[in-house]
C-alpha cells in the first residue's frame, strides 16, 4: 500500500456512511497516540496521523479531495499502529530517496561491487599491481565509493595509446595507492 487506509462515519441522510479514504505516506509528518479524561475512563486511546498543514485535527480534505489530518479513536495497542505506521512511513520515504536500507539495496550493491571486483581482477591480469598493492586495492574499492582499479585500467589504456606519458601514469598509480591507504 503507498498510504494508511481508514474508514470515516459520515452522516448520510438519517444513516452513518462509511467513507473509505487513504492518507499517503509522504503526507504523514507525525504520529502521536493520544488521551483525554472519556478516553482514560476507558483506558483508551487514540491514534493521530498528522499531516502538512494540521495538528492532527481532522481537519477536512484538500482540494484533490486528500484528508488533511486524520484521528483514529478506540484502537487496542495504539502504541503498536502508531511505531507500525512510523515504520511504514519510514521504509516508504527511504525507497523514495533511494536510500540503502531498501529491500533491493542487498543485491545492488552485491553486483557492484562484483563489477568492482572483475576491474581489480583486470589489474592483476595487467600486472599493474605488486600482490601487497592489489590487496589495499581490492579493500579499498569494496569499502569507498570510486572504482580507483577501473581508473588504474583507464590510465594503463592510455599509457598504451600514448596519451599518458609512464611517469603520468606512476603518478597517478601512487595517488590511488596512497588514497587506498586513507580510512574511508
Amino acid at each position: 500500500p503507498e498510504g494508511v487506509e481508514y474508514e470515516l462515519p459520515t452522516p448520510s441522510c438519517c444513516v452513518l456512511a462509511q467513507t473509505k479514504r487513504t492518507v499517503r505516506y509522504e503526507q504523514i509528518t507525525d504520529v502521536t497516540v493520544e488521551d483525554d479524561c472519556c478516553l482514560r475512563m476507558f483506558s483508551l486511546k487514540k491514534v493521530v496521523l498528522q499531516t502538512a498543514g494540521t495538528g492532527g485535527i481532522s481537519a477536512g480534505t484538500d482540494g484533490a479531495g486528500n484528508p488533511l489530518g486524520v484521528q483514529a479513536m478506540f484502537l487496542r495497542d495504539p502504541t503498536g499502529w502508531k511505531d507500525a505506521i512510523n515504520h511504514a512511513v519510514h521504509l516508504y520515504k527511504a525507497q523514495e530517496k533511494g536510500d540503502t536500507m531498501t529491500r533491493g539495496a542487498v543485491p545492488k550493491l552485491s553486483r557492484n561491487m562484483k563489477i568492482k571486483l572483475d576491474n581489480v581482477r583486470m589489474v592483476e591480469e595487467l600486472e599493474l599491481l605488486a600482490p601487497a598493492e592489489l590487496h589495499s586495492l581490492r579493500v579499498s574499492v569494496l569499502l569507498g565509493q570510486e572504482d580507483f582499479a577501473l581508473k588504474l585500467a583507464a590510465a594503463h589504456q592510455l599509457v598504451q595509446e600514448g596519451a599518458i606519458s609512464a611517469a603520468e601514469f606512476a603518478e597517478a598509480k601512487a595517488a590511488v595507492l596512497s588514497r587506498c591507504q586513507q580510512p574511508a
